[in-house]
């Protein structure tokens, strides 16, 4: 698994499954996604690409409201680490 900050550092792959989210706690449905892109890249041989954020998006779109977070970033990294993804993109 390759941890990306820079999109420019992704090579492309027209063959790859991408998932978009904060997964913050990688909770059941989480790990539904990450079970179904485990299982196809095991059948198809695709890459598997996740794109989360850091800071969580609400910390920026709504910096003055009090929020919590459950993971960070590498919390959520290391959790990540057992649905075996190809690259983990994180946005800043």
């Amino acid at each position: 698994m390759e941890v990306v900050r820079n999109i420019n550092k992704i090579e492309k792959e027209p063959n790859s499954i991408v998932t978009v989210g904060v997964f913050d706690g990688v909770h059941v449905a989480h790990q539904e996604i990450l079970r179904r892109m485990k299982e196809e890249k095991i059948k198809t041989g695709v890459r598997t690409v996740l794109v989360t954020f850091d800071p969580h998006p609400q910390e920026v779109l709504h910096p003055k409201e009090k929020f919590y977070i459950l993971t960070t970033i590498d919390e959520r990294i290391e959790l990540l680490s057992d649905y075996d993804l190809d690259i983990i993109f994180v946005v800043n």
